[in-house]
């Protein structure tokens, strides 16, 4: 008989079980910006009505929320904001992104705050009197009287000196 080789412990290619301790959201695990992060482009870029170009600040956020069905103290608005080892509930991110009237995805997948960021940018920069009147007589326009608008709007930035047009460089000042 053939002497026995010593017997290994099994080796497995799941995961290892998740615990408290090693969980993590999912505004967490998401690569891209951080929460806090995401926060701050709220707070610049979500403006209260009438303000002037101000911020809300973390006060009115928690009313917001309050009025929406969520508690949410202003110190804890701060932290959110601030605090890059604060670890927030899914509750709290529910109570920023109604405080600020964006869905709570915006938190949770970097797809949908890209998204966001980008409709952001483009209302404020419809926010120019000028831009939204350009925009409003080029509604319903054909698809190739559009395209000669924008070859234009291209040839006009080149004149202007500034570079191809982005929704980054857009302004973020909805107030």
């Amino acid at each position: 008989m053939a002497p026995r080789s010593p017997r290994r412990a099994p080796t497995s290619t799941t995961s290892p079980p998740t615990t408290a301790s090693t969980r993590k959201s999912a505004a967490q695990r998401a690569p891209g910006m951080s929460v806090p992060e995401k926060v701050e482009r709220l707070f610049a870029t979500v403006k209260p009505a009438g303000g002037l170009g101000r911020e809300y600040t973390h006060p009115e956020i928690a009313e917001r929320a309050a009025a929406a069905g969520y508690a949410i103290s202003p110190s804890y608005v701060w932290q959110l904001r601030h605090n890059p080892e604060k670890r927030p509930t899914m509750r709290s991110l529910e109570a920023l992104a109604a405080a600020f009237e964006v869905p709570v995805a915006y938190f949770l997948d970097d797809d949908a705050a890209t998204a966001l960021r980008d409709d952001l940018a483009l209302l404020a920069a419809l926010r120019d009197p000028a831009v939204r009147d350009l925009a409003i007589r080029a509604y319903g326009l054909s698809a190739e009287t559009v395209a000669a608008l924008a070859t234009f709007a291209d040839r006009a930035r080149e004149w202007e000196g500034l570079g191809p047009p982005s929704l980054t460089d857009a302004p973020t000042d909805l107030g």
